[in-house]
């Protein structure tokens, strides 16, 4: 005598419309969250109150605030949220006179740079021409034909025959 197994069977059709609908449902959730994330990017994007309005700029003695502004590029037109302070505080380093700068942003409108500049600690002279060097031998500006520059002064430096502004001399 054969034995009969009892099998379950799911009736035809049932399995593919619940994988379809399970399928469905998650692409429409997915789509929902994709088109609320992106409505919060172009709100966040587009809204005013993140626009930036206030720069404060600390630690400038030598160094000029508007000058620093530019070279910044930090304008109104700027969002805080999307800020690249990165790139700004390269930017701000690239100055002769700015040893370190730290970029930091308050919420909702404000970006704050802090300056740290170099101050001067010798002249070199190359090439009847005089320049301001640090401490660290960052070469700041070179002196006008009508400045008087202050020493301690350095001169005849071995294989230097022309230097550039924020150029820092291993000799």
């Amino acid at each position: 005598m054969k034995r009969m197994r009892k099998t379950s069977r799911r009736p035809p059709g049932r399995f593919m419309d619940s994988s379809l609908a399970h399928f469905v449902e998650t692409i429409a959730c997915l789509g929902f969250i994709g088109a609320f994330g992106y409505g919060f990017y172009v709100f966040a994007k587009e809204y005013p109150g993140f626009q930036v309005r206030t720069i404060e700029i600390e630690g400038t003695h030598r160094l000029n605030e508007v000058a620093v502004l530019q070279e910044s590029g930090i304008t109104s037109d700027h969002n805080i949220l999307f800020f690249d302070k990165e790139a700004t505080r390269g930017r701000v380093e690239a100055m002769a006179y700015v040893k370190s700068c730290s970029v930091s942003l308050t919420f909702p409108d404000t970006i704050n740079l802090e300056i740290e500049e170099r101050a001067p600690y010798l002249t070199l002279l190359v090439n009847s021409r005089a320049y301001e060097l640090d401490e660290e031998c960052v070469v700041l500006r070179e002196y006008g034909q009508s400045e008087l520059p202050d020493g301690p002064y350095v001169s005849n430096v071995a294989g230097l025959d022309f230097v550039e502004l924020g150029e820092e001399l291993t000799q």
